[in-house]
């Protein structure tokens, strides 16, 4: 193997020229997007922005008989729907709907805001058939129309079967 000498002067002669740029690669950075340490470390800009937590609304009902009434143009039993809506999530909830779908017309209701690990509750009479075998099923559901971003949107809706008291 054969070396050239005379390249080994110009080697040397850009040696320092490295040896700056490399010194001036290692200063804090003056740009105002890198922030520095109590103890002078560098950190470095981040373009990442940190994910807010979800809220996560969940929903529960309970029903209690309250007896035979006319007035859906037949017999009908009577309940109340015991209905509590939480928020099992990390962030708050905004206000939201609840609706009750079932056999007869029950008129939405605004949850409130929710903090985390918070809840409400509602009551509601409804009236069902107080004949036949079958039984009458409500829907729950608590952000119907998913416009409350959350970190379970599978949680929303419950049922409950309400039968009938001949």
């Amino acid at each position: 193997m054969r070396f050239q000498l005379s390249t080994a002067p110009k080697a040397l002669k850009v040696l320092p020229v490295l040896a700056a740029v490399l010194a001036l690669s290692l200063q804090p950075s003056a740009h105002p997007a890198v922030a520095a340490t109590a103890v002078g470390d560098v950190v470095a800009p981040t373009t990442h922005t940190m994910a807010l937590p979800k809220p996560d609304l969940t929903v529960y009902v309970t029903a209690e008989y309250v007896g035979k009434t006319i007035g859906c143009g037949y017999l009908c039993a009577a309940y109340t729907l015991n209905v509590t809506v939480g928020n099992a999530g990390l962030g708050g909830s905004p206000p939201a709907q609840l609706v009750i779908v079932g056999i007869t017309d029950v008129p939405s209701i605004t949850v409130p805001s929710l903090q985390p690990n918070w809840g409400t509750g509602f009551q509601r009479t409804v009236v069902t058939p107080a004949w036949g075998n079958a039984c009458s099923t409500y829907f729950i559901r608590v952000d119907p129309e998913d416009l409350v971003a959350e970190s379970n949107e599978t949680n929303n809706i419950t049922t409950i079967c309400l039968s009938n008291h001949l």
